[in-house]
């Protein structure tokens, strides 16, 4: 709809609002219904024609009251009217400041994606020329244990900066919905077991997986993409030393992978934007961690697009949090019987 046609239903709205304050008895005020086609004007049109608006609602409300009320003198009429114009100008002008300031935070958002993505692409580059050649690196004869740490720790931190460079490239498509999944009936235990594999410190990582297969209707690549970023979430924010245990089970012909570490915790606010995009954990304990919080928000978009639902929940800050994914079963599993306890286990290799 263009401003002028947008201009012209406001002044309509004008007069008809006048047109209804005239014929209402005097006690009945449509004072209120003048502010929302100068709101509307301001928005939608422009400074100039809200302003516009504004001094024209406050002319036909000074006329509505002459007419209802004749015998009130003539400076109460003005003065009045000049109160009600002050108002609706400020309304208009506030209107339009609010227009303004969500031009230039759209403008600075798309600026910063714009940014993030150059930067990822030139990133990507460089970590895949670093990941080349580690391998070759480690294949090596003659080197010491500190080489061989540091080397293993160095293809860690690439496949890191690689997954932050991948999650910034991806998430406009998946914001968007523009991407295919290829569905295909899996079996969630082993694609927890495959994300926990490819982690970025699989050794870490401990498994309570059912003995029956959990069926579900997923698109493999991105439902272990999803489980990945659970699980590097889990060891990036939790100490070097501890692990992270991951549990499969089936309930109610729902799939669900628990992912629970000994991080930093969630505290309630933590929790209600951890899982939009940017959304961090942000307190002396994470300040130093790489990220920009988009691989929780991947997981959220990916575990939707299959029908799923994600979910966070922790004692509190410095307690340590549990992730849940839970995606609906194509049939009922014997894995959902009672089943013996199982201690977690180490990843197989």
């Amino acid at each position: 709809m263009s401003k002028v046609t947008l201009a012209v239903l406001t002044l309509a709205a004008m007069v008809v609002i006048w047109f209804f304050d005239v014929s209402t008895p005097p006690d009945l005020s449509a004072s209120v219904f003048y502010l929302i086609p100068i709101a509307l004007a301001a928005w939608f049109v422009g400074l100039r024609f809200g302003l516009f608006t504004a001094v024209l609602g406050a002319v036909l409300w000074m006329l509505a009251e002459l007419i209802a009320r004749a015998g009130v003198p003539l400076w109460i009429h003005l003065w009045n009217a000049a109160t009600r114009g002050a108002i609706f100008v400020s309304l208009a002008i506030l209107t339009t400041q609010l227009v303004r300031e969500r031009v230039k935070l759209r403008t600075l958002d798309r600026e910063r994606e714009e940014a993030l993505s150059f930067v990822a692409h030139e990133l990507r580059k460089s970590v895949s020329s670093i990941e080349a050649e580690i391998p070759p690196l480690l294949r090596a004869s003659g080197l010491q244990d500190e080489q061989h740490k540091a080397l293993v720790s160095l293809r860690r931190q690439a496949h890191t900066l690689n997954r932050f460079a991948e999650d910034v490239l991806a998430v406009g498509r998946f914001e968007q919905g523009k991407f295919d999944l290829a569905r295909v009936e899996v079996d969630l235990g082993e694609i927890v077991a495959q994300a926990a594999r490819e982690s970025t410190d699989p050794e870490r990582v401990q498994l309570v997986l059912p003995s029956e297969p959990i069926p579900v209707i997923a698109d493999a690549d991105r439902l272990r993409l999803a489980i990945e970023h659970l699980l590097s979430n889990a060891l990036k924010y939790s100490p070097q030393s501890s692990g992270v245990f991951a549990r499969v089970s089936a309930d109610d012909g729902v799939g669900r992978v628990e992912v629970r570490d000994s991080g930093v915790g969630l505290s309630h606010n933590d929790r209600e934007v951890l899982f939009q995009k940017y959304g961090r954990v942000r307190n002396t304990r994470t300040e130093s961690v790489l990220g920009v919080g988009l691989g929780l928000y991947v997981t959220r978009l990916l575990v939707e697009a299959h029908g799923g639902r994600v979910g966070a929940k922790s004692v509190g800050p410095g307690m340590g949090s549990t992730f849940t994914i839970e995606l609906p079963m194509t049939t009922p599993s014997r894995a959902e019987a009672p089943q013996p306890h199982a201690e977690p286990r180490p990843l197989p290799r």
